[in-house]
């Protein structure tokens, strides 16, 4: 991957500091901050990034204030906007000043890297396509050039010279040729590849012995003298002469034959014939050999435009199959899946009978072959390879390219796989896998369909090996990380499961106590029993956070959904609620319309979510404050028709709020600001991170608005009861 530069521009220096220092710089690219609009712009004109992220609120002037400034330059730099506010105004304002992206803040890292390689993606691929558009003009403006310019040259060949289509040109000369040596029959003899033969390519009034003239050997007859020596030949037959013999089946009263030569080499043979007395003169030679020379030039160029026009083809199929390679492979963390798609797109890009993928395991250093395609045999999945054994051993040990085209006949080659699966191999093109100068298995090709493997074959192949090796690499790591990420879970989870039951036995046998059944208390005894009922409580609550954290990150958390009336969820929460509020004078108001549709919800788990977002409220209200939970319904006209409605849900306070720089953590785990008041309630900042995965965990989504000093408002969105969904009780993980 190519390391563009990527100036991101934010007025939060932390979220500078994340993007350009960890999360861009993992990913490949070369990164650059902003915190104010001049800045960027000073930025945009000295540095020169290839994308650029923008916020759309700044301090001294606005993203879209930015946007228009860049559209007034060219080219202007990609730009994705970011905002927190999602309004639509904003998108399409920002759309039509050229934005190619919209992030709505707080986003996913992933979310948010998944734009940016997508934009870049779009990059590169206009880049190339205006290369190869450029090249192909460019091409084609120097053909059509030598055109006008042999046309020019001499009139009799213009109809020759304006035909790049190389079977037209050599029709066009051969009718030429008769034409103007008033001739009976023409013939145009070019050499094949090796040189040996000579191939007739067209033809004029020949007949039925067109058939002996297809193949001429380049050393024998009067065709291959010309071509030999590269001087014409003109002669006559005598009277008494049966006629000149060019092959033993054909024969003529007169011919001229003239070479088609071009710098210095011979390229083909050109012959006119007559079958009655009518011989050709030196004139007759001199025009021909005029046109020949045209000839010769107006063939070059097409044959320089076909071979120019089959490249660029080649090479935009070629590019076509490795995005589609790159895409597909980067598109999955699943290594069946790698496999997989890898052995189909490799089997329509190369012309082969077969092909192998293999790893190689770091502990016994062998190469496993975990995809194969070979035809009809049976696959190779998990033959191992030991070190250094066979081709693709050697290219795990060398980390260099190697091909074989007489497979039988090299040492390297390992003949067993061949007598496992019954598969024959001829001939063998195997590159390593790569990352970063580590070699993780080869990919191999065998049996190309055309002719040997070439060293065209090696840069293609290899170019395919390098998104392969990044995506198996990434899978690997994925898993491990999975696997970390899930026995760390467990971990936690067991340990939750082993601390609550001793605490709960404490609060059992500290309630005991507190209620006098083991004697009485004094004052000061009553009041450190209270305390350790707190401290115990709080323990336990933070093992039911724990343990609902695990069972979060490994899937085990069930809901059981059914239709669930908010109203009744919120009344009861209300009242479980009512001392708590008075004793810090709150007023809690409930806006809740008697109509509105039921859920589709677990009502435990949504009372957790409305009962965490509400205890954050009465902790960080102040006295005389006001908290007011709202809910509506929420319709799209698009989605409606298939049934889509929602109900949203609001916590509203009119506490301290929460900083700028705090709101995209507040849904993280362990996170809590840096407010006194914050710091002085004890908490694990857990609750708002579990309320989100639950949130989402019933197809909604959470998201907040907080202005500091001023308070906050907590949205989160169920579906309507009704929506297809399963029936009451069904288990959803």
């Amino acid at each position: 991957m190519a390391r563009e530069r990527i100036l991101v521009v934010d007025d939060s220096a932390e979220f500078c500091s994340l993007l350009t220092k960890e999360v861009l710089p993992e990913r490949g690219y070369t990164a650059l901050s902003a915190t104010t609009g001049q800045q960027a712009l000073r930025l945009l004109a000295e540095k020169q990034p290839d994308l650029v992220l923008l916020d759309y609120q700044l301090p001294d002037i606005s993203g879209l204030d930015i946007l228009q400034q860049m559209a007034e330059r060219q080219p202007m730099v990609p730009v994705i906007i970011m905002t927190a506010y999602g309004s639509e105004s904003v998108a399409v304002e920002a759309f039509r000043l050229g934005a190619r992206d919209y992030l709505i803040k707080p986003f996913d890292v992933e979310v948010g890297l998944a734009a940016v390689d997508r934009v870049l993606a779009q990059v590169r691929l206009e880049q190339e396509k205006e290369r190869l558009s450029r090249e192909l003009e460019q091409a084609r403006q120097e053909l059509e050039q030598r055109v006008k310019e042999l046309t020019v040259l001499f009139g009799v060949s213009k109809s020759v010279t304006s035909l790049l289509d190389l079977d037209r040109v050599l029709e066009r000369v051969v009718e030429a040729a008769v034409f103007i040596s008033r001739a009976d029959q023409g013939a145009l003899w070019l050499p094949e590849p090796g040189g040996e033969l000579l191939l007739l390519c067209a033809a004029k009034g020949l007949g039925e012995k067109r058939e002996h003239l297809l193949r001429i050997p380049a050393g024998e007859g009067l065709v291959g003298q010309v071509f030999r020596s590269s001087q014409p030949l003109r002669r006559v037959a005598t009277p008494g002469e049966e006629g000149i013999e060019v092959t033993a089946a054909y024969q003529v009263r007169a011919l001229l034959l003239v070479p088609l030569v071009m710098k210095g080499r011979t390229n083909g043979v050109l012959l006119v014939a007559n079958g009655r007395d009518r011989p050709f003169a030196a004139a007759d030679e001199a025009m021909l050999q005029a046109l020949a020379d045209y000839a010769t030039i107006a063939i070059e160029n097409a044959q320089t435009y076909q071979a120019t026009d089959e490249a660029l083809a080649r090479r935009a199929e070629e590019l076509a199959y490795l995005y589609e390679i790159t895409r597909t492979v980067t598109s999955t963390l699943d290594r069946q899946q790698i496999f997989d798609r890898v052995a189909v797109k490799i089997g329509e890009m190369f012309h082969v009978e077969g092909g192998s993928l293999l790893l190689l395991d770091e502990e016994t250093q062998e190469l496993e072959f975990v995809a194969s395609w070979l035809g009809s045999t049976e696959p190779l999945r998990g033959m191992r390879l030991k070190p250094g054994q066979g081709v693709a051993g050697q290219v795990a040990l060398t980390r260099q390219p190697i091909v074989v085209n007489d497979a039988y006949r090299d040492d390297r080659f390992y003949t067993q796989v061949d007598r496992a699966t019954g598969f024959v191999t001829r001939s063998i093109l195997c590159v390593p896998l790569l990352v970063q100068d580590r070699c993780i298995g080869v990919l191999e090709l065998l049996n190309k369909a055309y002719g040997p493997f070439t060293q065209e074959d090696v840069e293609r192949l290899s170019n395919v090996a390098h998104p392969v090796a990044i995506a198996l690499e990434n899978a690997r790591l994925y898993r491990e990380a999975q696997q970390l990420h899930e026995a760390k879970s467990r971990f936690v989870a067991t340990m939750a499961r082993e601390l609550r039951s001793p605490l709960t036995a404490i609060k059992g046998y500290n309630g005991m106590l507190l209620s006098g059944a083991m004697g009485e208390l004094d004052d000061r005894q009553a009041d450190l029993l209270r305390q350790i009922e707190a401290y115990t409580d709080r323990l336990i609550t933070l093992m039911e956070d724990l343990l609902d954290i695990a069972r979060l990150e490994t899937g085990e958390t069930r809901l059981h959904p059914e239709p669930v009336s908010l109203a009744e969820v919120v009344a009861q929460l209300a009242s479980s609620l009512e001392q708590r509020l008075l004793d810090k004078n709150l007023r809690l108001a409930v806006k809740v319309p008697p109509r509105l549709p039921p859920v589709y919800a677990d009502p435990q788990r949504i009372g957790q979510v409305l009962n965490s977002l509400l205890m954050n409220a009465c902790l960080y209200t102040l006295p005389k404050g006001r908290i007011t939970v709202e809910a509506w319904l929420q319709s799209d006209p698009q989605e409606r028709r298939a049934g889509a409605d929602w109900v949203v849900v609001s916590v509203l306070d009119t506490g301290i709020g929460i900083p700028p720089e705090d709101q995209p953590r507040v849904f993280e785990r362990f996170f809590r600001g840096d407010h006194p008041l914050v710091q002085h309630h004890p908490g694990r900042g857990l609750s708002l991170s579990i309320a989100k995965s639950l949130v989402e965990l019933h197809g909604g989504r959470i998201w907040l608005e907080s202005e500091a000093g001023k308070g906050s408002a907590f949205h989160f969105t169920l579906p309507v009861a009704g929506r297809k969904q399963g029936r009451k009780g069904t288990d959803i993980r």
